[in-house]
């Protein structure tokens, strides 16, 4: 899916299709209303002091020079949005491959390291050649996330979007307690009464 509403939909329709639909409608109700109390957190964010995020699900290399990442019209740009940031490669469209140049001079405010498959990827990041001056680099801020909550589109996004907003903005989220869970069962109770 190509948003969060996409992620919904498909959560309703498995659930339908395995005989589960007021279950799937209630994991959609949650994540919907989770994101709704994300974004509402996010307003506390002033405009210009929203930073700017990358997403970076590979360390460039000599036999692999570019870096997958995202950009607008894809659900994990919608996460970095919801929560007040600012995707550096909103402006391209889906899923990117993009060279180091283009990252260097995009400059982000802060790295997500989405690759669990490398369990030293933000440090690998902090050592290459050139990015010294990189925003995130310099200032500390390249985090290693967990892939598996965000690379699967389903109601766990809502972990990682808690997972990143404590990385992007920790002094605004630390104290983040909304819980999809709960949310969940409220809204299940409510439809099995």
């Amino acid at each position: 899916p190509d948003s969060i509403e996409g992620v919904c939909d498909d959560i309703k329709f498995i659930g339908t299709c395995v005989g589960k639909g007021a279950e799937g409608l209630a994991y959609a109700k949650g994540l919907t209303v989770f994101m709704e109390g994300v974004e509402e957190y996010a307003k506390t964010i002033p405009e210009g002091e929203q930073k700017t995020v990358l997403v970076m699900m590979n360390v460039p290399s000599e036999d692999y020079p570019t870096i997958y990442t995202f950009g607008s019209g894809t659900y994990m740009n919608e996460m970095i949005e919801d929560l007040g940031a600012k995707n550096v490669f909103a402006d391209q469209e889906g899923w990117l491959s993009v060279s180091v140049e283009d990252v260097i001079a995009a400059n982000p405010d802060v790295i997500l390291m989405d690759c669990n498959w490398l369990p030293d990827a933000a440090e690998q990041v902090k050592a290459l050649e050139g990015w010294e001056n990189v925003n995130a680099v310099k200032n500390g801020e390249v985090y290693q996330i967990d892939e598996d909550t965000c690379s699967r589109p389903n109601h766990h996004i809502s972990d990682a979007t808690t997972e990143w907003a404590k990385c992007i903005y920790p002094d605004t989220y630390g104290n983040f307690s909304k819980s999809f869970d709960d949310i969940k069962n409220d809204v299940l109770e409510q439809v099995l009464g």
